[in-house]
């Protein structure tokens, strides 16, 4: 491998250029810290030697330094310059590379983590998740904030969406399907993100959903606060909150429509999450909601005994697409009145 570094001498009033050199088999040449930055590169092989095309750059200033890679990976020449710590992806490896010329291995420690921010599959993805890289880029991507956010994830209703792949694993925001009233509509694309405020002393986990209908932009957020491992939801913030579409096979038109009609019998409510349960005949969809819905349309003997509850689960035919159970007995129920969980009840199988 060969570097170029070209920098502005300020007492000469003009360019100058040097050159460095760097083996790794074995760790040899002029470059400072070569064995350490063969392990980056063993690490992080197309950061170092072959990042992929620019996703931004910086105009930066006059006189910033400019560095030129070329070196020989998998049998093939590659090449990429610019300035370090400028351009996404390519800078953060030409910064570690500008360390070494400097000879500054305290810089080179805290660049060294975020060398993944050029390979990663998830930030490299079409279209650019752009908060994300940023956060990684600017190096808050780090093993607390990941521990923060798997823990707030941990609360309900948040544990759900975790299940299916709604919010990004760590700073920053990426697509999701979401779906919004009345059931049974068709999903739109949001942008659901997460950020960490108060960090280092009383951690706040915001969860944030954005999504646009026509000319009018809408966010919903859940706030959860962390500390010693426990996570506590603080409050949620929007008017309805949209329901999320997990990975894998679409639901049925039946069956929406059937949702759609039997949650008309609780007043049509919003839930803040479906969950979908497959069985050989039937199918089971568990509704959270944000607040208590009661069953308007059920009989009892006084309005304080009608059913209710935040977690409902009824169960549908696969063939005749009625409610599996009816009209024999209560085909639905809320969940809450057991050992378990609320959530853990209506999700055992």
């Amino acid at each position: 491998m060969q570097i170029s570094v070209r920098t502005y001498s300020t007492k000469s009033t003009s360019w100058r250029t040097q050159h460095f050199k760097l083996n790794c088999s074995p760790a040899s040449g002029n470059l400072a810290f070569a064995k350490r930055l063969c392990a980056d590169i063993r690490a992080h092989p197309i950061s170092m030697l072959a990042p992929p095309a620019l996703r931004w750059t910086c105009s930066g200033g006059p006189f910033q330094p400019q560095l030129q890679v070329h070196a020989k990976w998998k049998g093939r020449s590659t090449h990429f310059g610019g300035s370090p710590g400028c351009d996404w992806p390519g800078g953060t490896a030409l910064d570690a590379y500008w360390s070494a010329t400097t000879s500054d291995a305290e810089a080179l420690a805290k660049i060294e983590p975020r060398l993944g921010c050029d390979d990663n599959p998830t930030l490299l993805a079409k279209p650019t998740p752009l908060a994300s890289a940023v956060a990684c880029v600017h190096g808050l991507w780090t093993p607390r904030t990941a521990r923060l956010i798997r823990q707030a994830k941990q609360r309900e209703p948040l544990s759900v969406l975790t299940r299916a792949k709604v919010f990004p694993e760590q700073i920053g925001a990426s697509q999701c399907k979401i779906r919004l009233p009345p059931l049974g509509s068709a999903p739109h694309t949001g942008l659901c993100g997460i950020t960490i405020t108060h960090g280092w002393s009383s951690p706040i986990v915001n969860f944030t959903v954005s999504w646009q209908t026509g000319k009018h932009a809408h966010r919903y957020r859940w706030r959860v606060s962390v500390s010693h491992g426990y996570a506590r939801l603080l409050g949620t913030q929007g008017a309805a909150p949209p329901t999320f579409q997990a990975h894998g096979s679409p639901v049925p038109a039946w069956l929406r429509a059937d949702e759609a009609r039997l949650l008309r019998g609780f007043g049509s409510p919003t839930p803040t999450h479906i969950s979908y349960i497959r069985y050989p005949t039937k199918i089971a969809v568990i509704w959270q909601f944000a607040r208590t819905v009661i069953c308007d349309s059920c009989s009892a003997p006084s309005n304080d005994s009608l059913p209710r509850g935040r977690i409902l689960r009824a169960s549908f035919d696969l063939s005749t697409h009625q409610m599996a159970g009816a009209p024999r007995d209560l085909s639905f129920r809320f969940c809450g009145k057991t050992p378990l969980p609320p959530l853990a009840a209506c999700l055992k199988r």
